[in-house]
């Protein structure tokens, strides 16, 4: 595999675009519809933008929002002063890149928030220094072939979104709690979607590991029919593509599925695109990353959809500093009703009983084991002018998708109702109680959030190296498509990296460059000739051979 190839090499950050890859909205005399098509919000860290109307969902809203504030609030009190997460991510919650990039080079990701690699590539500092003081030159051609590899990554992302995505309007949020909100919304507009419609992309998971929160956005999400098997032979160990497949993401309707109880088996499947600018598939130890990746967006929707045990959100609204019962802001309430109308909950604890008591109703399919990755060639898409400026990404990626769905209208306010209506009745207290015990209160005397003694996600200590095994690899159905990886979900090896992973990001531990048999990697690196573990390993190399020399000259040769 040829490693700049490969969006990896730019840390497949991929979720921010330039202003020129949005149309501008066609929507006042739209906006105001109501759609059985999910419709979206997406949240913007400040300034303002243009907004998409993909030509098959023109009369569907799609609601980009700014922030007033583009700071987040604090995040991770409890960790080191000195550790990475509370210099580069203290005032934003981790985004699974941020876990996950670790997996190709930690020397070079730790390099990359040093030099600021988030910013657009003219605003970086040409040079910067290390943990060490040590002074780092940045190899600029090899950034400009990294940034455009990257650039070309989520502009493909972005052209997969409109296939399913709706238009966009504008809304202002102005405060932490608008801002989870929106992204409780999206999620559960997603789910909505993905029960109608059987496939959803670019949705919005989130979850606490090991005491630290994170979000993410899992590309799709495919509703698929499970054949019965007639033996237990593992996908791993199958020499031809399964028939268990579910229809292309990228070229197949969606596959059809029912609300209720389905007739067949039915499985959800999460699935990932990574895309590269030669025509081949990387090895499994190069797709290792994107394996770890999956399974975590898998395990925080697990967490979400788990109707055995309900999401922990008192934990979460703890950890972010939330307060769970101030109300939303008047402007936010009159600016979502553009899609809600006038029935949007008042505070995230009506908003959480409505979700729950929603994706039971939903009546979704059990997630699949098997998780997919698609990888994409990058030369089939048309190249855009770069006319455009791109915004600045915020350190997180633009992680944040939030959307909110005119389905929802419908049944927001009757959800409500009846969510607090069973409540009380549960309680055997009645109904005006239990809505003066969770009523929200105003911005300005709303309590603080109790910060709950939180139960924390265990990290089993599984003594877990191997990777996942991947199914053979499957061949492309479209030009665009290279092929796809299927592997199952493993917990243990992901617990195993997470441990490891966060032992870094709380300042445990240093960072690790590669291995020997990864250092091709090191040639898709802006940071390669100033690299200390480079440096590190040629010098242990150097001394072991001057010993092996020296032991040689004092043995007598007789």
């Amino acid at each position: 595999m040829d490693d700049e190839d490969d969006e990896y090499a730019a840390f497949n950050d991929f979720e921010s675009l330039t202003e020129e890859d949005f149309a501008r909205l066609d929507a006042t005399t739209e906006s105001s519809q109501v759609h059985p098509t999910p419709t979206h919000f997406t949240a913007l860290d400040g300034g303002s933008t243009n907004v998409l109307a993909h030509a098959s969902t023109s009369a569907i809203p799609y609601m980009a929002i700014e922030l007033e504030d583009t700071e987040w609030f604090g995040f991770h009190a409890n960790e080191d002063e000195g550790s990475p997460i509370r210099r580069h991510r203290g005032k934003r919650p981790l985004a699974v890149t941020d876990i996950l990039s670790l997996a190709w080079c930690e020397v070079q990701f730790d390099y990359g928030m040093r030099q600021k690699r988030f910013r657009k590539l003219a605003d970086r500092p040409a040079l910067f220094r290390a943990e060490s003081g040590k002074e780092i030159v940045v190899q600029q051609e090899v950034a400009a072939r990294n940034d455009k590899t990257t650039k070309r990554g989520q502009f493909i992302h972005k052209e997969l979104e409109r296939e399913l995505r709706p238009e966009e309007i504008k809304v202002l949020i102005t405060s932490k709690e608008e801002r989870w909100a929106l992204r409780l919304i999206d999620f559960l507009s997603s789910m909505v979607s993905l029960g109608a419609e059987g496939r959803v992309r670019e949705v919005p998971v989130f979850g606490i590991l090991d005491g630290i929160v994170v979000v993410g956005i899992i590309d799709e999400l495919l509703v698929h029919d499970v054949e019965p098997e007639v033996g237990t032979k593992r996908p791993s160990e199958e020499s031809s593509p399964s028939p268990k497949r579910p229809c292309r993401a990228s070229s197949a309707p969606p596959c059809e599925t029912n609300p209720g109880p389905a007739s067949s088996p039915q499985r959800l499947r999460v699935i990932d695109t990574k895309t590269r600018r030669t025509y081949s598939l990387p090895s499994d130890e190069d797709a290792e990353p994107a394996w770890l990746q999956v399974m975590l967006y898998r395990r925080l929707l697990t967490s979400l959809l788990d109707s055995s045990e309900q999401f922990d959100f008192p934990t979460l609204w703890a950890s972010a500093g939330v307060n769970p019962s101030a109300s939303f802001s008047p402007e936010f309430k009159q600016q979502a009703a553009q899609a809600l109308g006038n029935n949007v909950p008042a505070c995230l604890d009506e908003l959480v009983l409505v979700m729950r008591t929603r994706l039971v109703d939903l009546h979704l399919p059990q997630l699949d084991d098997t998780l997919q990755i698609i990888y994409r060639s990058q030369n089939k898409y048309p190249r855009r002018s770069d006319k455009g400026k791109r915004r600045a990404d915020t350190g997180e990626n633009n992680q944040i998708a939030e959307a909110i769905n005119m389905s929802l209208e419908d049944f927001f306010q009757a959800q409500l109702a009846a969510a607090l209506k069973e409540s009380a009745a549960l309680a055997n207290a009645p109904v005006s109680d239990i809505h003066a015990s969770t009523s929200c209160a105003s911005p300005a005397g709303a309590p603080p959030a109790s910060p709950n003694s939180a139960s924390r996600e265990p990290l089993v200590d599984l003594n877990v190296n191997a990777p996942p095994t991947p199914s053979p690899e499957t061949p492309p159905s479209r030009p665009d498509i290279i092929g796809t990886k299927e592997f199952v979900m493993d917990d243990g090896v992901l617990d195993a990296y997470l441990r490891n992973a966060l032992d870094w990001w709380r300042g445990k531990r240093p960072a690790r460059g590669v291995s020997d048999s990864q250092t091709g990697r090191c040639f898709s690196c802006e940071y390669m000739d100033g690299c200390e573990w480079r440096e590190k390993k040629a010098s242990e190399k150097l001394a072991a051979t001057r010993a092996r020399r020296a032991l040689r000259e004092a043995t007598p040769t007789w």
